[in-house]
């Protein structure tokens, strides 16, 4: 359940197009939110064309201004402005996050903007790098859908679903955001061919390509009905839910469901790898966040609070 949500802002436009999309979801919801703002150690001048904050003072009166504007008046909107010169913006980030006298954040949302070019692939957003660090869900909004974002309208949401149980939570949260805004869900399952095998199988389909074929194969059948299943549970919670069991590389599918579905949020599970690892690996949030204009929810899996 979501009841808290988090939104770091740096005083730069891109920062402050995450206010309609928390302000949506904090009113469909009933959480609350905190605005908060890291003063670093050494700040640049300016952050995307805005002068940086680097007094307190300063910084407390911009998140004030950002929550009487931003949010209805029945929404409860806590400021905190980190002090004391943080090196590491994304640890200071993800400590807040972690739960203060009983009450923890159940969500982030920001702007995934951070360096530029072969820099910014191995280094990683600064919103990858806080999913690296912690087991919150982070939604992130691509820069490209940024500019004069004013309002956020959740009608159909994208999950694509995987058969490990780690994954779970990943629907479960679509399946309450879906209800909330009253979206229609799609779920996409993925398996892949024996060309776009990852992970563990590509060792597996290097030394065994005829039995991985035809393993690759048969699991079609049987993610069919597991994700009929899904789909059913989700029908029975009053959801409107289509299904769907295709084949290819994971990144390229959920790229073309988004042109062709449409939907206004994709939720993932990622187990939040960033940096060079996710580079390595082919991290497939990286590559749709790359390549969508769509807000990308990624729901960490595999680790526990």
């Amino acid at each position: 359940m979501i009841r808290h949500i988090l939104v770091p802002l740096d005083g730069s436009d891109l920062s402050e197009a995450a206010l309609p999309v928390a302000a949506a979801l904090a009113a469909r919801l009933e959480a609350s939110v905190s605005l908060v703002h890291v003063l670093e150690k050494r700040p640049p001048r300016e952050v995307h064309g805005r002068p940086h904050l680097t007094a307190f003072a300063a910084a407390q009166s911009y998140l004030a201004k950002m929550a009487a504007q931003a949010f209805a008046a029945e929404v409860r909107v806590q400021t905190h402005v980190h002090p004391g010169g943080v090196e590491n913006v994304a640890r200071a980030i993800s400590d807040h996050a972690a739960p203060q006298d009983g009450e923890g954040v159940d969500l982030i949302v920001m702007c995934a903007h951070g360096r530029s070019g072969a820099r910014r692939a191995l280094a990683g957003t600064l919103a990858q790098r806080i999913l690296s660090r912690g087991s919150k869900p982070v939604l992130m909004l691509p820069p490209r859908i940024t500019p004069g974002l004013t309002e956020f309208h959740c009608r159909s949401i994208l999950a694509p679903v995987d058969r490990d149980p780690e994954h779970f939570p990943a629907v479960h949260l679509a399946g309450e955001l879906a209800a909330a805004f009253q979206a229609a869900m799609h779920l996409l399952l993925i398996v892949p061919t024996f060309a776009t095998l990852y992970g563990g199988w590509v060792s597996t389909g290097r030394l065994l390509p005829g039995t991985t074929s035809r393993l690759l194969d048969l699991a079609v059948a049987e993610d069919e009905k597991f994700l009929g299943e899904r789909k059913a549970e989700l029908e029975r919670q009053g959801l409107s839910v289509s299904s769907r069991v295709t084949r290819g590389d994971p990144a390229r599918v959920i790229n073309s469901a988004v042109r062709v579905l449409q939907p206004d949020l994709i939720v993932l599970g990622t187990h939040g790898k960033s940096g060079l690892e996710a580079v390595w690996e082919g991290s497939v949030a990286s590559k749709v966040l790359r390549r969508s204009r769509v807000p990308l929810l990624l729901v960490p899996v595999g680790r526990k609070d």
